[in-house]
């Protein structure tokens, strides 16, 4: 029972992967030849083709990484790449070669973090994703840290704590009110009618009866420190 547990919700997590921003992802850094490949692979129905184009994208990558070995980008599309491929064990790698060459990018803690998740590395996905959070908000990224409140959310789930996993996904809606898996969350976990309910109960649990700033709201519920 617990391994078919394990298979569904790595399931309906690789179907929400590519939903969180991937696609903005793509077009920051990484080189225009190679983004274009990955976005058709991102769009591919029949995997023959869609394997094609990942392998082609990887390719351009590899040539590219033998003249600058130390592109930070290059790594983390070769790490997105690997993702699309269920290779999360190799995509770990990569993004962590990523964020040793460059520790800044919001993104590649994201990614690292959800390929840690998939490897069922849950402390180690935390982690990242609130490294994902903290470099956000130097960044003033709203969208990954939305991203990466709602993998927390994720592992609080799975871990069996539903506060904290309401709280991380209204975090996410906080920062992003459209957040597309977020919002599934909280009508799957307490219906539509009891969303307005659970949210005063959370703003009741902070004791605030103001809406407190991001920084101020992670202070006081203990989810995350704020140096």
């Amino acid at each position: 029972m617990k391994d078919i547990f394990r298979i569904k919700r790595h399931f309906f997590v690789l179907m929400g992967l590519f939903c969180l921003n991937v696609v903005r992802s793509f077009s920051q850094g990484i080189p225009p030849e190679i983004n274009q490949l990955i976005q058709q692979a991102s769009a591919e129905t029949d995997f023959t083709r869609k394997k094609q184009l990942l392998s082609d994208a990887d390719t351009k990558a590899n040539d590219l990484l033998s003249v600058n070995i130390k592109n930070a980008w290059l790594w983390f599309g070769k790490g997105l790449i690997s993702q699309m491929l269920n290779q999360y064990d190799v995509a770990r790698d990569y993004h962590k070669q990523a964020i040793e060459y460059d520790s800044d990018i919001p993104e590649f803690h994201l990614h690292f973090g959800v390929s840690h998740y998939k490897l069922d590395n849950l402390n180690e996905a935390l982690a990242s994703f609130q490294q994902a959070v903290q470099k956000g908000i130097a960044k003033k990224d709203k969208s990954v840290q939305a991203d990466a409140w709602y993998w927390q959310g994720e592992i609080h789930k799975v871990r069996g704590d539903t506060a904290d996993a309401r709280l991380a996904c209204s975090l996410a809606l906080k920062l992003k009110p459209d957040h597309f898996e977020a919002k599934n969350y909280w009508t799957r976990s307490i219906g539509l009618p009891g969303m307005k309910k659970e949210k005063r109960r959370l703003q009741k649990r902070i004791g605030q009866t103001q809406k407190p700033t991001l920084k101020k709201f992670l202070q006081i519920t203990g989810m995350y420190e704020i140096s």
